[in-house]
């Protein structure tokens, strides 16, 4: 909501309230154009991310929720298109106006024999994928180039969504494609987040 007051695109969403608190499923249907997206609100490293979180269809929508309300009680639950773009992270060091980005890496993605696959079984992060478990493709990163325009253009976006949150010291801010328009999916702080880490170690 924050992100939209200052005009820096996000993917289209809804908010499901906590468990215990009543949803009106008919109307949520019809909200956001499918697939959707389903996640926790505030949960870490993925953490309750499957490849179930993906949804395709209106009759799967309610079941996935549910299963996250049951497994994340404090917490509500954030509903949004899926956006099949390519994915990005932006590294950020400092605080306010003295913020600046350290790098762009773009998230890959590999099958078994260590090759970069376009035919994805799984086409976002899950908490096995980042832990090198995943089932069939594996994620990745690979740094971006920098005189890229789309790159420095999702500099840019990384740097004002960071800003405009207000955050302080070191994180990340992860940007996926959707068409031609780089839209904020996540922004985290630099504390125990390997992937800025890298970013800022290859500095």
């Amino acid at each position: 909501m924050l992100l939209e007051h200052y005009r820096i695109p996000t993917s289209p969403f809804v908010i499901v309230p906590r468990s215990g608190e009543a949803v009106d499923y008919a109307a949520l249907e019809d909200q956001l154009p499918y697939p959707l997206f389903a996640k926790p609100i505030a949960a870490s490293t993925s953490n309750g991310i499957s490849p179930l979180n993906k949804i395709l269809r209106k009759e799967d929508l309610q079941e996935v929720v549910e299963d996250l309300r049951a497994e994340f009680k404090d917490q509500e639950i954030l509903l949004e298109k899926f956006l099949d773009g390519r994915e990005f992270t932006v590294a950020v060091l400092g605080s306010g106006d003295r913020a600046r980005v350290l790098g762009v890496s773009e998230v890959t993605w590999y099958n078994p024999e260590g090759r970069k696959s376009d035919d994805l079984s799984v086409d976002f992060a899950t908490s096995f994928s980042k832990a090198g478990r995943g089932v069939g493709h594996d994620m990745g990163h690979v740094h971006a180039d920098p005189a890229d325009p789309l790159v420095k253009e999702i500099a840019e976006i990384g740097l004002s969504a960071y800003q405009a949150l207000g955050c302080k010291d070191g994180g990340r801010v992860d940007i996926r494609m959707d068409g031609a328009v780089p839209c904020v999916i996540e922004v985290c702080l630099l504390l125990g987040d390997t992937k800025a880490c890298s970013l800022i170690c290859h500095r």
